[in-house]
């Protein structure tokens, strides 16, 4: 008896262990976003004591209490704390639930940070995380959803993950939802999340939605004929918070001068605010750099809102000594216009290539940029009306600050030729993970295509490339997509080729796409010019099928291998098979850093990264399906439309593939 019941306890301990590593793995695969830091981050910006008469309204209390008010929306111009207010919010229901059995989930949409700025399923997948983080197993539906995706080797769309989010809501007896900052998502996104919120109302009495956001034409007008709590300056509560954060401030950083002064600085100061917590700050952090001589004659002549406050800012910017001048606007151009979210060491390597500045960039940007001295920290504006303000193609910016804040295509331009400029650097980089030349090969090509007109000073940057330093192609691509990256600074170019082909690069890159850029450098005769063999890598990395089937025609040797041991195989599969590759070559004879034990055969590849691809290529390949099978292959593998290699060869009459799948078991 005792060693049927140790059986059964060994049993249930490997059954919960492996729902314990379920649970893990599909919270980590549903969401990889870290909502909690953000929250902090958000929660610690709040003066003690403030925010909490949201608490007290009737609009607010009713919301919480009553089930027919389900969606309260809470606005207020940029600047006046919606964020906080929302952490507020979300503080107080955490801390009401844990004597309830309510639950409380919540995202935040940040603008001013473009590559985390969420998208809808983003949003969605960091709900459906925190409803099932809520519960202490995880839940049918979720286990279902997940098998089926992961089965099917797709990622789930907007529609699927609202779909689970309605069916673990019922799992719940009450959930709060809090969204801030919805008019920092694009507006192109917002209409769909505006209808999960009011579909979400709609279907469950049991869910409570407030959002947080400004009054954006949008959004106000679907919000016409719900409650709402409006931020205003007139509001006395919110008129105390902002006291109370003015002498705080006051206080603590203006210790040193005359009490008279500093009560002149409070009241001034809280009155011209408006309720705007940005502006207070910004006016604040002003204020302590000016002489106590001088500070009551600041106060005469303090902006009037944000925009006035960011174009007084900027115009100091621009009275700066020349160099620092420079740096200034060199923070601003690429940490406003970059693609995506900057690291601060890559920030910092762009906009010192050639000068040694004294003060430090974060300085010199009066505070209007957080740019960390840890170099994977990301470059951060302090709010996302300052990147409005800055990049609107529409703002109407004073003549004497139109150098200084160049418009779209002028930034664009100016980001493009700066990327090349760094590029053909001959001085290479200290670190690989400080440097910005990554960012640079990646993202050139995007800042040309934005371009209407290419200006004449990009064009002479592009002939230098092409015409006269056609090295800088190879240069190019290895930051683009390095080899041996492992081995710094010993980056290649995959492959290594010699030499890249102009129309192998525009097409890496996509200069291809533009007609003026393509037209100018193409090879005019291609009949007469041979591509490199070398670049077979590049072709076979990139997808380019006809420039590939070109090369093996011109008679490569398509089992070559890299330095890193890839074989052109590795990177494009099925072309190759046709042309006779092994599948199985082995890459461990060639001479490398790596260990002899670090190489991945073509199959091994197909197998760990690219399953689907490999069931394609056994349409085509009859005899390698035995061998994947044997190999460990996913005989049921689907691909990204979600079929089956038996449905595939099914299709497409191959009776011969069929007949071998059926017999080895596989399902359609």
């Amino acid at each position: 008896m005792k060693s049927v019941m140790a059986i059964e306890a060994n049993m249930n301990k490997k059954q919960s262990l492996k729902a314990q590593k379920e649970r893990r793995d599909f919270l980590d695969w549903i969401c990889k976003h870290d909502v909690e830091t953000l929250h902090d981050e958000i929660d610690n910006k709040r003066h003690k004591d403030t925010g909490s008469w949201l608490l007290e309204t009737d609009s607010f209390k009713s919301w919480v209490n009553q089930n027919k008010e389900n969606i309260l929306w809470l606005n207020g111009p940029p600047g006046t704390g919606k964020s906080v207010l929302a952490s507020v919010a979300i503080n107080h229901l955490i801390k009401r639930s844990k004597h309830t059995q309510d639950t409380v989930i919540y995202a935040y949409f940040k603008g001013e940070e473009t590559n985390s700025q969420y998208l809808p399923t983003q949003m969605i997948s960091s709900l459906v995380k925190q409803l099932c983080w809520a519960l202490p197993a995880l839940p049918e539906p979720a286990i279902e959803f997940y098998s089926n995706f992961l089965m099917n080797g797709r990622r789930p769309s907007f529609n699927d993950l609202e779909s689970l989010f309605l069916k673990c809501l019922k799992l719940f007896e009450r959930v709060f939802v809090v969204l801030d900052g919805l008019d920092e998502c694009e507006q192109k996104h917002r209409k769909m999340i505006l209808n999960f919120v009011f579909g979400i109302g709609a279907q469950s009495e049991d869910a409570k939605i407030f959002v947080a956001s400004r009054k954006q034409i949008d959004i106000l007008h679907a919000f016409r004929r719900h409650k709402f709590l409006h931020v205003s300056s007139r509001d006395p509560l919110a008129q105390e918070d902002i006291a109370k954060l003015i002498k705080h401030r006051v206080a603590t950083e203006l210790s040193h001068i005359d009490p008279e002064v500093r009560e002149t600085v409070v009241q001034t100061v809280t009155e011209k605010s408006n309720g705007m917590y940005l502006w207070v700050d910004l006016q604040l952090t002003d204020i302590a750099q000016v002489p106590e001589a001088d500070i009551e004659r600041q106060l005469e002549l303090l902006p009037s809102g944000l925009e006035d406050t960011y174009v007084s800012i900027f115009r100091k910017m621009n009275t700066l000594p020349q160099t620092t001048r420079t740096l200034v606007q060199l923070c601003f151009l690429w940490a406003l216009n970059a693609k995506v979210v900057l690291t601060s060491g890559t920030l910092i390597d762009a906009v010192s290539l050639t000068q040694d500045y004294g003060p430090t960039e974060e300085a010199v940007t009066f505070g209007l940029l957080t740019i960390g001295i840890i170099p994977y920290f990301r470059v951060r504006t302090i709010h996302f009306s300052l990147k409005e303000f800055v990049t609107d193609p529409n703002a109407n910016h004073p003549d004497d600050l139109r150098g200084f804040l160049p418009d779209t295509g002028t930034a664009n331009a100016k980001m493009a030729i700066m990327c090349l400029q760094h590029l053909m650097s001959d001085t290479e980089p200290q670190d690989f993970f400080e440097t910005c030349l990554s960012y640079c090969a990646e993202h050139f090509d995007g800042h040309i295509q934005s371009l209407t007109i290419i200006p004449e000073e990009l064009w002479k940057v592009l002939d230098c490339i092409f015409l006269e330093r056609p090295e800088m192609l190879k240069r190019i691509l290895a930051w683009k997509w390095p080899s041996q990256a492992y081995d710094y600074p010993s980056i290649v170019c995959m492959g290594n080729p010699k030499s890249v082909d102009r129309d192998v690069f525009m097409r890496c890159t996509k200069l291809h796409e533009i007609p003026a850029v393509w037209s100018r450098y193409r090879v005019a005769d291609r009949s007469t010019q041979d591509y490199p063999l070398d670049n077979v890598f590049l072709a076979a990395l990139f997808g380019l099928d006809d420039i590939l089937e070109k090369i093996i025609f011109q008679g490569v040797n398509i089992n070559g291998a890299t330095a890193d041991r890839f074989t052109a195989l590795h990177l494009a599969i099925g072309i190759l098979l046709d042309a006779g590759a092994d599948w199985n070559y082995d890459a461990r004879h060639v001479s490398s850093g790596n260990p002899r034990e670090d190489y991945q055969t073509p199959l091994n590849a197909a197998l760990l990264h690219q399953a689907y691809t490999a069931v394609k290529i056994m349409v085509g390949h009859n005899h390698y399906i035995r061998i994947l099978v044997a190999q460990g292959g996913n005989i049921n593998q689907r691909d990204e439309y979600g079929d089956t290699a038996l449905r595939i060869v099914r299709d497409d009459g191959r009776q011969d593939c069929v007949e071998i799948l059926e017999e080895l078991g596989a399902l359609e």
